[in-house]
C-alpha cells in the first residue's frame, strides 16, 4: 500500500554520486523514507534516509566507485507494526572517469605499423594508453577531426592498451588532427560516458606515398615522382642489389603534385631498388618501391693481357673486364706485323670460363681475291 510508484521515480550521475528523486506514496507522522545503492560490483550497500514532510522527495548516494553498476532501491517505513514497502525503482552506472593527471592519460601520435604476411606496413594513428589512464573504464572510446573531416569515432576494450587507426582507411593522411577521448562504462546491457578530454590538438599526419615512373638509362635513372595531397617535398633513392647503401639520392618540390629527379651516377646494367618518400612538415610517409635495371653501356677494357710464343702461333689471353656493365657476347683481337701492317682483326665469343683464348697466326692473311 506504501510502496512508491516507480514511474514517479528520476534519476540521473556523476563519476561518484547517484541523485534520485521521486513523489512520496505516504506522509504524515511515523512515516520516513529510506535510498538504497547497491554495488552489482561487490554487493556493498548505501542508505540514505529521508524525513521530509515534503510531497517530493530526494536522495543522494555519494563517495560511489566510479563505472560501477548500482541496483536502486526505495524503502517507506511506517510505524506502528507495519512492514517496510520497498520499490525497485531501477539500474544504473556511475560515470566512468579519465585520470586527472594529464600524464597518465591516453596518448596520440603518428606511427607505422609492424608489417605482417597479411598486412603490409602502413601509416597509422597509434593511441596509447595504460591502466591508470582512467577508473571504472571497460572501453575508450575516440573521437578524431581535422578542419576538412568530419569526425570519426573509434572503440577499444581499456584493457587493450592500444589502438591502431589506420589513416589511408580513415583518409587522415596529411591532416592536423584533434584528438579526444571519453572513458566508457559497459555492463550488464548498460552504457555510461565519462567527460571528454582533448589529448591532442593539430597533430600533424604524414602524407601518403607518391607515384613513382621510372625511365632507366645506363648510368642513370630518371625518377618521375606523383605526389600525394599536402606533400611538400619528394625524395627518391637508389639502393643496389649488392648492399643496404643508398647509391644515389636526389630530392624535388612538386609542381602541380609533381616533380622529375635523375638518380645518378649509377652502374651500368645493375638491379636497383628505388624507394620514394614524400614529406611533410618534416614527417616522411611510408616509402613506395620500384624495381629497375639500368641499361648496358661499353665495358671497361680487358685485363691480364698475354701474349705467349707457340711455334707458328701466338697465344693471347685475358680476364673478363673488371666493369663488364652488360652481357659481353665477343671480343675483337686487333693484330698487325711488319709485313702486314694494315693488320686484321679476330672476333672471339666470349666463354663462361675465367679466361678467355685466341691463337693469331705469325703469317698475314691471303690477300682478298
Amino acid at each position: 500500500l506504501y510502496s512508491v510508484n516507480p514511474s514517479s521515480v528520476s534519476y540521473s550521475s556523476n563519476e561518484s554520486a547517484i541523485s534520485v528523486t521521486w513523489t512520496a506514496s505516504a506522509t504524515g507522522a511515523g512515516v520516513h523514507h529510506q535510498l538504497r545503492c547497491l554495488s552489482g560490483s561487490d554487493g556493498s550497500v548505501v542508505i540514505r534516509n529521508v524525513t521530509s514532510p515534503e510531497q517530493r522527495l530526494s536522495a543522494t548516494c555519494d563517495s560511489l566507485q566510479s563505472g560501477w553498476e548500482f541496483s536502486l532501491q526505495i524503502v517507506v517505513l511506517k510505524v506502528g507494526g507495519f512492514e517496510p514497502a520497498l520499490a525497485e525503482v531501477g539500474q544504473l552506472l556511475t560515470w566512468p572517469q579519465l585520470s586527472a593527471d594529464p600524464a597518465s592519460r591516453p596518448s596520440a601520435a603518428a606511427a607505422v605499423s609492424q608489417p605482417s604476411e597479411s598486412q603490409p606496413a602502413e601509416a597509422v594513428l597509434l593511441l596509447n594508453w595504460t591502466s591508470s589512464a582512467a577508473a571504472g573504464a571497460d572501453l575508450l572510446q575516440f573521437r578524431v577531426s581535422s578542419a576538412s573531416k568530419p569526425y570519426l569515432l573509434r572503440e577499444a576494450a581499456f584493457n587493450s592498451m592500444r589502438l591502431l587507426l589506420s589513416l589511408a582507411e580513415a583518409e587522415l593522411l596529411s591532416l592536423k588532427l584533434t584528438v579526444a577521448v571519453a572513458a566508457v562504462a559497459n555492463k550488464s546491457g548498460l552504457r555510461q560516458e565519462g567527460s571528454e578530454i582533448v589529448i591532442a590538438e593539430q597533430l600533424q599526419m604524414p602524407p601518403g606515398r607518391p607515384s613513382v615512373s621510372l625511365l632507366p638509362d645506363r648510368r642513370a635513372v630518371v625518377v618521375s615522382l606523383t605526389a600525394s595531397p599536402g606533400s611538400e617535398l619528394l625524395t627518391a633513392a637508389a639502393h643496389a642489389d649488392s648492399g643496404s647503401f643508398a647509391a644515389a639520392t636526389n630530392s624535388c618540390r612538386p609542381d602541380s603534385g609533381r616533380c622529375t629527379v635523375a638518380l645518378q651516377p649509377l652502374r651500368p646494367f645493375t638491379n636497383y631498388l628505388v624507394e620514394a618518400v614524400a614529406e611533410l612538415s618534416g614527417l616522411a610517409s611510408l616509402p613506395q618501391r620500384s624495381e629497375v635495371r639500368t641499361l648496358e653501356d661499353a665495358p671497361s677494357q680487358p685485363q691480364s693481357v698475354r701474349l705467349d710464343d707457340a711455334s707458328s702461333q701466338l697465344l693471347c689471353d685475358w680476364r673478363a673486364p673488371s666493369e663488364p656493365n652488360g652481357v659481353i657476347r665477343n671480343y675483337s683481337v686487333a693484330w698487325g706485323s711488319l709485313s702486314f701492317p694494315d693488320g686484321a682483326e679476330i672476333r672471339v665469343e666470349a666463354k663462361e670460363a675465367a679466361a678467355d683464348t685466341t691463337r693469331l697466326p705469325l703469317e698475314p692473311p691471303p690477300l682478298p681475291g
